[in-house]
């Protein structure tokens, strides 16, 4: 293996939009314009360990997390603190966030991102990799932090698949040691959001509109063809027709890929912090869980996800936006995205969250889409009122 450079050093063959090593035990994926290494194994990294891996410029980053400690992350530090990878500093994501906003893990501006990882001696050229502390070490922080530094225009990032789980079935060394840190001017001025990574409100609302217009359009074609057949004993003595107007756009401008649960997704549970449940029309869940094998439980191949996102209803041709509650469980379904050869992907880092708070509660419930309840069926089968009548089915 090489140093810590964007690749693993070895000699790679071209595979979808992906390179992956020959050996990929020992490699790296990497893919398009998310220049650096996307995945790293634990033997890789081991090498790097094992070399002088400070001059390589390499800082690794334990971002474990766990749902009902989001808020400040307090079991995951515990457990940083009895064992982690030797050299690994505690990435605690609820502290890196927009504390100005009124939404709970909001992105931060880049100087505030500035001043929270230059505390790790994280600069620029560093090669960041990250891990959790998952089965899989890609579910339970690593992801969205992944997201955080790409999104804020970090070159070289990188997720360490299979987390401290795999590092220690390895039988790869930890610690319980302090990482000894020098803190590192991030220069702040290099890097901007990149705003392509992030969607935003406006654009979930003007997404409602155009779904309102369409409805508002389906339904005057559906007057116009039951006037129509009123008139037509009126033909003959009717004026000429105007012509044809111009075939109206209905067609949002993303598609929109919900990773809440299911039982959310179609409100068949209320969500524990009072967000909106039900989803809105045309947008596809997606779980977080597409990211890995079902059996192995690592990621898979391209091929692999561009099917598996199709029998989900994902359009890989059009621009994506992924949204959750608050953008903590959505990363994994970008980094599948990313895997498949999906470039152009947006988080709305807000999720349910902000369209809760800051969509008109009125124009919501127009357009929330729930699951509808199933019928009984009749007990006479003569009953007027049941006969012939189908089941309620999914509005969209």
């Amino acid at each position: 293996s090489g140093g810590g450079g964007d690749g693993c050093g070895s000699r790679a063959v071209q595979y979808n939009t992906h390179q992956v090593c020959n050996n990929y035990c020992t490699g790296a994926i990497t893919t398009g314009r998310m220049s650096g290494c996307v995945l790293v194994s634990c033997g890789w990294l081991a090498d790097q360990l094992r070399t002088d891996w400070k001059r390589a410029r390499l800082h690794i980053l334990d971002c474990s997390a766990f749902p009902e400690d989001e808020n400040n992350n307090r079991r995951a530090k515990e457990e940083y603190d009895r064992r982690h990878i030797p050299g690994a500093h505690f990435f605690n994501s609820a502290q890196c966030v927009d504390k100005t906003s009124k939404f709970s893990h909001m992105l931060p501006q880049v100087g505030p991102f500035n001043d929270y990882v230059r505390m790790f001696g994280i600069a620029a050229d560093i090669h960041v990799v990250l891990y959790d502390s998952s089965p899989s070490g890609l579910t339970s922080g690593a992801p969205r932090v992944w997201y955080l530094f790409k999104a804020l225009s970090h070159r070289r990032v990188s997720m360490l698949e299979g987390g401290l789980a795999e590092w220690r079935r390895l039988g790869l060394p930890v610690s319980d040691a302090p990482s000894e840190t020098k803190k590192r001017e991030y220069n702040a001025g290099q890097w901007r959001r990149r705003e392509s990574m992030l969607a935003d409100i406006r654009d979930i609302k003007a997404y409602i509109k155009k779904i309102q217009e369409a409805e508002e359009y389906e339904r005057q074609q559906q007057e116009k063809q039951q006037g129509g057949e009123d008139d037509v004993n009126e033909e003959e003595h009717a004026e000429p027709a105007p012509p044809e107007p111009e075939l109206v756009d209905l067609e949002t401008k993303f598609q929109l890929i919900d990773c809440r649960s299911e039982e959310e997704f179609w409100a068949t549970a209320e969500n524990p912090r009072g967000y909106t449940v039900g989803h809105l029309p045309r947008s596809v869940n997606v779980p977080p869980s597409v990211l890995l094998h079902p059996e192995t439980n690592r990621v898979m191949k391209p091929d692999q996800y561009i099917q598996l996102l199709s029998e989900y209803g994902v359009d890989l041709g059009r621009r994506l936006v992924v949204t959750c509650n608050n953008g903590l469980t959505c990363p994994p379904v970008l980094l599948a995205l990313l895997l498949a050869g999906k470039q152009d992907v947006a988080i709305l880092d807000g999720g349910w969250e902000e369209i809760t708070k800051s969509v008109d509660k009125k124009v919501l419930a127009e357009v929330i889409v729930v699951k509808q309840p199933t019928p009984e069926p009749s007990e006479d089968p003569d009953s007027e009122d049941e006969l012939g009548k189908d089941p309620i089915s999914d509005p969209e």
